[in-house]
């Protein structure tokens, strides 16, 4: 009995489930072939106007409606921070991959940056075949979806090769840059920066060094004088 019972429910939740995505499918496909719209897998340029948590929303050159970036689709990497890499006011590449209603009715345009070339606007997955597994492998809770992958362990030889669209230098995220645009840090190599602390050790030992011995002259000069001032008398 239990066990009709159970094969019961997960044919009505199987049944319901693809109920609605038809209806999505359905929803989606009526908005794409909407003139007043743009076209759905199109590319764009825009300027990045708001940064939120889970991403951040795009004001594209070509279309009144601003749209969204999801924090998964902005890099081919786990981002933990949106602003590890957007800022407000970047100019930046964005390809429409999703274009629905939310329940107000109101359109919403999704949009990615993984899936465009940042230095010239090329697709990057011109049969949208990498977004649609992903979008499967996310469906299914699958761990190999890009949004499930573990982040990446920055260690100092990650680091090192991270440059800042801040400043230009190397070894620190946007976030952490605390430079103007004219001034430039980096992350000093591990062997080089234990060089540059046993030399500032020893500057400054030498230092300590030459103002001890001159007080210590001083006072023996003073001590020379004050005898001699006494013999005289």
């Amino acid at each position: 009995m239990l066990d009709s019972q159970l094969a019961a429910y997960e044919k009505f939740k199987s049944s319901s489930s693809q109920s609605r995505d038809n209806e999505a499918r359905s929803r989606r496909s009526k908005l794409s072939n909407d003139p007043s719209l743009p076209r759905l897998n199109s590319i764009h340029q825009g300027r990045v106007v708001k940064i939120m948590e889970f991403g951040a929303f795009i004001q594209m050159v070509d279309v009144t409606q601003q749209g969204l970036v999801h924090r998964a689709q902005l890099s081919n990497h786990r981002v933990e921070e949106v602003a590890d890499v957007v800022q407000v006011n970047d100019s930046v590449w964005v390809k429409i991959v999703d274009i629905d209603e939310d329940d107000s009715g109101k359109v919403k345009i999704g949009l990615s940056m993984k899936y465009v070339n940042q230095g010239n606007g090329d697709d990057l997955d011109t049969g949208n075949v990498n977004y649609g597994r992903e979008l499967e492998n996310r469906k299914k809770g699958n761990v190999a979806s890009t949004f499930n992958r573990a982040p990446i362990e920055l260690t100092d030889a990650v680091m090192m090769s991270v440059v800042c669209r801040k400043c230009g230098g190397k070894g620190h995220l946007p976030s952490e840059c605390f430079n103007g645009p004219d001034t430039k840090y980096e992350l000093i190599p591990e062997d080089e920066e234990l060089d540059y602390d046993l030399t500032k050790k020893r500057e400054r030992s030498h230092k300590r060094e030459h103002s001890h011995r001159k007080e210590h002259k001083s006072k023996k000069h003073k001590k020379r004088k004050r005898e001699t001032s006494r013999s005289a008398r």
